[in-house]
């Protein structure tokens, strides 16, 4: 039996998904070069969208190039190729799980626990992009990397027999499944918690009188911290949407409507980083500074600092810069000035 046979009604999904894949991609480019100009790279909760930025950047960009599972069972090249891109695939999907796990840890202990966070940040970068690694490895060793119907990731399937792979279920179970639906149920907790605590709170505020700098600060944390919850929302209601069709296709995989719901979602799947940057831009203080003549602003300021650091060998810094961005830091009147 031709290996192609075994997955010919998955084909159909190809096409969209590189399309929105490249398209996502363009996207999230637009986020990066935003958040560089308006510089959010200063603080830890404001790398914590760069790191997710730069996570779905390389799901989206390993979708764009994952084009080679069709010929991969018959061609050496396009075989190795394919292994190669369902190695990449599985590190960037779980980059970017983890970083939208790690989003949502650095909320729930700076919103409910009201400590900083900063002074574990090496801890968060290794937990998303280095914990992935200590195991994405594995399925190397066993020839696991391959074609799956019209995508490169797992081989479930014996390409000259069409017959199920125990090796690649088990790896692909423990390595993916297993791991991804445990960080959704932990995101999903904690949001409901975050979300109770802060519903609390402010009633708590309404009832009883803060102090000033008490008020200010709490206001200005929220300020910073809630467009960081939607991002966790996008990744678990696109996930949603995507096992159901998983479900429909696995009980009725030739009905008309399953067919084009899961073009839908299975498609759109890969524009989780557009949506994340809708998401970003959509932030009052960031809608403000998309104006045309703030960003002309933006951009001259970032020439004229990367001419500065040409000439100077050495680089200053001001003393005034406080060194966390906690909710301390809040009362600082240093905190992040970026408005003319």
């Amino acid at each position: 039996m031709n290996y192609t046979e075994c997955f010919e009604r998955n084909y159909y999904l190809l096409g969209p998904k590189l399309a929105f894949s490249f398209l996502s991609c363009l996207f999230i480019i637009g986020m990066i070069v935003i958040l560089i100009l308006l510089q959010r790279y200063k603080f830890f909760t404001q790398r914590l969208s760069l790191y997710l930025a730069i996570t779905a950047f390389g799901y989206s960009a390993s979708n764009s190039v994952d084009f080679t599972s069709y010929y991969a069972p018959t061609n050496t090249i396009a075989l190795y190729y394919c292994r190669i891109i369902g190695y990449v695939q599985t590190n960037a999907i779980m980059f970017f799980y983890m970083a939208t796990a790690v989003i949502m840890i650095v909320v729930f202990i700076e919103v409910t626990c009201k400590r900083a966070t900063d002074q574990m940040e090496v801890l968060f970068v290794f937990l998303i992009f280095g914990l992935p690694l200590l195991i994405t490895w594995i399925p190397f060793v066993t020839d696991d990397y391959g074609p799956l119907g019209s995508a490169c990731w797992f081989t479930l399937v014996d390409m000259e027999t069409c017959e199920i792979s125990t090796t690649g279920v088990i790896l692909i179970i423990a390595i993916y499944f297993v791991p991804t639906k445990l960080i959704m149920i932990i995101v999903s907790l904690l949001l409901l918690v975050t979300l109770i605590f802060v519903k609390r709170q402010r009633k708590v505020a309404k009832m009883q009188r803060e102090q000033e700098n008490r008020h200010q600060m709490r206001k200005q944390l929220e300020t910073e911290l809630r467009p960081l919850m939607t991002y966790p929302v996008i990744v678990l209601v696109a996930n949603l949407l995507a096992f159901a069709a998983f479900l429909a296709m696995s009980f009725d995989g030739e009905n008309f409507y399953v067919r084009v719901m899961s073009i839908i979602i299975f498609a759109l799947f890969p524009l989780q980083g557009a949506f994340i940057t809708i998401a970003y831009a959509m932030k009052s203080d960031t809608r403000r500074k998309l104006k045309p003549r703030e960003l002309k602003f933006y951009c001259r300021r970032c020439c004229a600092c990367c001419k500065m650091n040409r000439k100077k060998s050495v680089r200053e810094y001001e003393t005034g810069i406080p060194k966390s961005d906690s909710w301390q830091d809040y009362l600082s009147p240093y905190r992040d000035i970026e408005e003319v």
